[in-house]
């Protein structure tokens, strides 16, 4: 690919599931726990329960061999939580355990799922443009890094970047692409598969067809990855998880029967004072007309308030289709004003609040905007997109850690081993933490290779965390979603973030982070300056 290419930066548009954000971590931990072998299924046809290796314990139960050395100097790069890469003595590894596995190699496909004019004119404004030569470096780049600090057990990785050619929102692009990862690429396992048009659902439907592993970088209902397991397994909280975020939030520390306070003085319809009205806000179909991945989302929110005590005022479905985004945004803004919403609830991908806020603010109606951290809304860069009139008075949850400069994470240093010479670009997180999802489950899987070991290596991940710049991440039975907590924030347009650019999201309490069933019932901290230090209004003192 010419490095003339420009890429508008696929980490915001064509894969929007973890940013810089999606540090998931002082690492990975792998093997610190018990691993839960996941339900399998048998309706795929590459994955036969009792063909040999399909089986839990087909793999060593622990990675790696017993008095075999071992190397602990990716701690250095990750953190003392990475734990050491297991010793191997070279013995069998089985050869060729599934396809895209042989003796000697693995199969990675590393995919760009597709964009469209109108979302890269949006980041191009912002000034978010990269070239597709760089990017492809960077993955290059991180490849080198894992395969020297992970136990692959005598397989080279062999990392494959598929740029897809199918148009936003095209289904049955998807699937073709799909076909392609099978068929072309010969995956074993792809990372990257996200996009705004609603195909990702398609893509990964037909690549767990196909018995290929994917790690999703959106946000998926649990009744996906039942449907697909051991296949997808996702980076983000799954929308049962931050459903039931939301709503503990609300509950807890909003209360069943609060008045606004955060809203817009002058709005039409008022706001602040009013006993508080929700209205959810969600996706409800692709762009090719076909229903959304998201469609229930918003009453599974609202049965889950409704649980609490708590009606929905109204609930408004949208089509994720940036051609008419405006219309809707404007359609949107008048029905939450004739419901007398005071409160939205934005269950939305990252590019609708653009519409949104801007229609809002033109029919004069300031409502509180509750931020609910689903698919990275609560980023510093989306945020910075929005009408700044409303999302001033946006706040609520992130599943997202407390931000922290570049060079102080681990993807900057990774980076920096392997190419001291350059500057990793804004997108490089994206890259490193799919990869090293990636690399952990299969340093945990063990010589022997097939998606029920890597699976069950996947299922060793386990991370609770006990700092405000680590998610907790684990996998379940019951949830097949990356991220399990979330912080409380507000959006503050006058604070400069870490990366130097005005506009960021504030962290209550240092950005302590709580599972759920562990949010306070204490009223909000929010829009206070005083509630911003570690500890400072009410969460627990972390190490």
């Amino acid at each position: 690919m010419s490095t003339a290419t420009p890429r508008s930066t696929s980490w915001v548009i064509r894969r929007y599931g973890p940013f810089a954000a999606i540090a998931l971590a002082v690492a990975l931990v792998i093997g610190l726990a018990p691993t839960t072998t996941p339900s399998r299924t048998s309706v795929f046809s590459g994955y036969r329960p009792g063909s040999p290796g399909s089986q839990p314990g087909a793999g060593p139960s622990a990675p790696g061999v017993a008095g075999a050395p071992v190397d602990c100097s990716r701690q250095s790069f990750l953190g003392p939580s990475a734990g050491c890469k297991p010793g191997w003595t070279g013995a069998s590894n089985g050869g060729t355990t599934y396809k895209g596995v042989t003796a000697s190699n693995i199969n990675l496909v590393f995919y760009q799922a597709p964009s469209s004019q109108q979302l890269n004119s949006i980041t191009a404004a912002a000034g978010q443009t990269s070239s597709g030569s760089l990017e492809d470096h960077t993955i290059n780049v991180y490849a080198d890094f894992f395969s020297r600090y992970f136990q692959t057990y005598g397989r080279h990785v062999n990392v494959q970047i598929f740029n897809s050619q199918a148009q936003l929102g095209d289904s049955s692009g998807a699937r073709a692409d799909a076909v392609a990862t099978d068929q072309q690429y010969h995956a074993f396992v792809d990372v990257g598969s996200s996009d705004v048009g609603g195909t990702s659902d398609a893509y990964l439907d037909e690549t767990s067809r196909r018995g290929i592993v994917s790690i999703a970088g959106n946000a998926l209902p649990q009744s996906f990855y039942a449907a697909h397991a051991p296949f997808v397994f996702g980076m983000l909280p799954s929308t049962d998880t931050s459903d039931s975020m939301v709503a503990e939030y609300i509950a807890k520390r909003l209360g069943t029967h609060s008045r606004a306070r955060f809203g817009g003085a002058g709005s039409n319809p008022p706001v602040n004072g009013q006993p508080r009205r929700y209205g959810i806000l969600y996706p409800t179909t692709n762009l090719d007309g076909t229903p959304s991945i998201y469609s229930r989302v918003g009453d599974d929110l609202s049965s889950r308030l409704a649980r609490e005590g708590i009606p929905t005022a109204t609930k408004i479905g949208y089509a994720l289709d940036p051609n008419t985004a405006e219309t809707q945004a404007t359609n949107a803004a008048q029905q939450m004003k004739a419901a007398k919403v005071t409160t939205v609830v934005c269950l939305c991908d990252p590019f609708s609040p653009i519409f949104g806020s801007k229609a809002a603010t033109e029919q004069g109606y300031f409502p509180e905007w509750l931020q609910t951290g689903y698919l990275l809304g609560d980023s510093d860069f989306f945020a910075r997109q929005y009408d700044p009139r409303q999302w001033a008075h946006d706040f609520g949850i992130s599943s997202l850690p407390a931000t922290q400069k570049p060079q102080d994470s681990q993807w900057w240093r990774a980076y920096k081993s392997i190419d001291p010479t350059t500057d990793p670009p804004l997108d490089a997180p994206l890259d490193f933490y799919s990869l090293l999802l990636a690399f952990s489950g299969l340093e945990g899987a063990g010589p022997r290779l097939d998606p029920g070991t890597f699976a069950d290596g996947m299922f060793r991940i386990r991370l609770l965390s006990n700092s405000p710049y680590v998610p907790s991440f684990f996998y379940r039975t019951t949830d097949y979603g990356g991220i399990k907590d979330a912080q409380e924030v507000w959006w503050d347009p006058k604070a400069v973030a870490p990366d130097g650019q005005p506009g960021h999201y504030q962290s209550v309490d240092g950005g302590h982070r709580y599972l759920l069933g562990q949010w306070p019932a204490t009223p909000t901290a929010a829009f206070d300056p005083r509630c911003l230090p570690l500890a400072s209004c009410g969460a627990p003192n972390a190490p």
